[in-house]
């Protein structure tokens, strides 16, 4: 079992999926590696899920001054965007 594939287990939306339909999903995963502080989604961006595998990621919002306001920080396993693609 790869490590992208564990990752879809992680997802509620998919974690109750037998595992050949999580095989399905794991298809279109896209496994990346990011530096610290390299943007990953933005709120006009292409709709997409992030799921951390490891590392953490840091969710935030700019203030009308442009300082950065802490929203949440999504650890391994978590997940953020589903909302984005669901609609």
């Amino acid at each position: 079992m790869s490590h992208d594939h564990l990752c879809v287990s992680f997802v509620p939306l998919f974690n109750h999926l037998v595992q050949q339909d999580q095989e399905k999903v794991h298809a279109l995963v896209k496994h990346h590696y990011v530096e610290k502080g390299e943007q990953i989604l933005a709120p006009n961006g292409e709709p997409q899920l992030v799921i951390v595998a490891s590392g953490s990621m840091k969710v935030y919002q700019l203030s009308a001054s442009g300082k950065e306001q802490l929203l949440r920080v999504i650890e391994p396993g978590g997940y953020e965007g589903e909302s984005q693609l669901l609609g």
